[in-house]
């Protein structure tokens, strides 16, 4: 990703141009950044914090990819989590983490989410005035029904979420 002021100006317009144009309101995802911002670009958090401002546009945080992108650059997934803008997020992303033999490090996998992650959530959530829903990213072929349900109920367990049976009651 280019973060630069030129960037932010085009996709500022193409998204207002878009929003407009189906008449509702549209949500932007992070993405992971493995690389350093180069002379003259802005923080990614920076670059979405004005983007967001400026169009009125939801953010589809993926906290898997904040995860991503302070483990590539060596610094707290917590830290780089603080600078990002919470007030616009709709919706929480997770995933899981695995060891990819391309990247020689982890990348989104399949199996549960990891408590540092679920503590991210449950640290953004508290700070997120918009959310309206929590996705667990399950893209992985390696996912079994089995393991998809246990993850689930994990991250309900952890973010004390009800089950959907519980609120029938």
């Amino acid at each position: 990703p280019v973060y630069s002021v030129d960037m932010l100006e085009r996709l500022t317009t193409q998204a207002k141009s878009l929003a407009e144009r189906i008449g509702a309101p549209l949500v932007l995802e992070n993405v992971p950044n493995l690389l350093d911002p180069g002379p003259g670009e802005l923080t990614e958090a920076r670059f979405l914090k004005q983007l967001l401002a400026e169009t009125g546009c939801g953010l589809a945080l993926n906290l898997a990819y904040v995860w991503l992108t302070a483990h590539y650059h060596g610094i707290s997934p917590m830290d780089l989590l603080e600078t990002f803008p919470l007030e616009p997020v709709v919706e929480l992303r997770l995933a899981s983490m695995s060891p990819d033999p391309d990247l020689e490090g982890p990348w989104i996998g399949a199996g549960p989410v990891g408590t540092e992650l679920l503590e991210m959530a449950g640290w953004a959530i508290e700070r997120a005035p918009r959310l309206r829903a929590i996705t667990y990213e399950a893209s992985s072929r390696a996912m079994t029904a089995p393991a998809l349900f246990e993850a689930i109920d994990l991250i309900r367990n952890y973010l004390r979420i009800p089950s959907p049976r519980a609120r029938k009651s």
